[in-house]
C-alpha cells in the first residue's frame, strides 16, 4: 500500500510526468511486473496495488475472526496515520476501503467492518455496493446502525419502500429487550427476504470482488443522508 502511493502525483508533477516502468521495476509488489504498461494509468496501477494487497491480507488471516478483527482495527486507525501531506489525505479512504475489504475476505461475518465498509462505499458514491455490504453485515449481526444506514442506503437509490423497512427493523431493534426469556419477541424480516425485494439473493462470502474502484470526483461532504458509523 505504501508503494501504491508513489502512483500519486505530488507538488506540481503531473500523471504523464511518471515514468511507470522504471517506478514497477524499482518496487517489490509483483502486480504489474510482467503487464504492458504503454496503457496503464498511475490511478489504474494504485487500484492493482491494493487489490494486491487486498488479496494478501485475505490469505494471510486464513479465515481467523482474530485476524478479521485486527484488520477492522487497522483500518479504523487510517485517518490518525495521516503524516499530513496531501498525499496521505487523498489515499486515506481508498487505503481503509482496501482493508475493510480485506477483513470481509477473512471473516464475512465481520459486521463491523461490514458497516465500516458499506459507510465508506456510500460516501464515495458507490450505492449499490453499499447496499450489498450493509446486507452481509446484518445477515451476521442484525444492528441499529446497519439498518439506519441500509435505509439511508435506500433513500438515496430512490428506494423508499425497502428504506421504510429498513428504518423498521432498527426501530423493532431498538425496542427488543436486551435479555430475552428465550423466546422471540419480535418476528424478524429474514435478510434474504427483505433483500429479495429489491435485489438478487446476497451471498454469505466475501464482499470484495477487484479493485477499489476510484470516485470519478472527491468524497462527497458528510452530512445527515449518508450513513453514519
Amino acid at each position: 500500500m505504501r508503494e501504491a502511493e508513489d502512483f500519486i502525483p505530488k507538488g506540481s508533477r503531473l500523471e504523464a510526468n511518471i515514468d511507470m516502468q522504471r517506478m514497477v521495476q524499482s518496487h517489490k509488489t509483483p502486480a504489474l511486473k510482467d503487464i504492458n504498461l504503454a496503457k496503464v494509468t498511475p490511478i489504474v496501477a494504485v487500484q492493482q496495488y491494493y487489490a494486491y494487497a487486498q488479496s494478501q491480507l485475505g490469505l494471510a488471516g486464513l479465515h481467523i475472526p482474530e485476524a478479521s478483527n485486527a484488520l477492522f482495527g487497522l483500518g479504523k486507525i487510517q485517518p490518525y496515520l495521516d503524516s499530513g501531506n496531501g498525499r496521505d489525505k487523498s489515499m486515506m479512504g481508498p487505503r481503509s476501503v482496501a482493508i475493510y475489504q480485506a477483513a470481509m475476505i477473512v471473516d464475512g461475518n465481520n459486521a463491523m467492518a461490514a458497516n465500516e465498509l458499506g459507510v465508506m462505499l456510500a460516501r464515495y458514491g458507490q450505492l449499490k455496493d453499499a447496499k450489498q455490504v450493509f446486507l452481509q453485515g446484518i445477515q451476521a449481526t442484525p444492528e441499529i446502525q446497519s439498518w439506519n444506514n441500509l435505509a439511508k442506503v435506500h433513500d438515496a437509490l430512490g428506494e423508499p419502500q425497502l428504506a421504510a423497512m429498513a428504518r423498521n427493523e432498527a426501530l423493532l431493534l431498538q425496542r427488543l429487550p436486551k435479555k430475552s426469556s428465550g423466546k422471540e419477541v419480535v418476528q424478524w424480516t429474514s435478510v434474504e427476504q427483505f433483500a429479495n425485494q429489491g435485489r438478487p439473493q446476497l451471498g454469505h462470502q466475501q464482499t470484495a470482488r477487484g479493485p477499489w474502484q476510484f470516485p470519478a470526483s472527491t468524497a462527497r461532504n458528510q452530512n445527515s443522508n449518508y450513513p453514519s458509523r
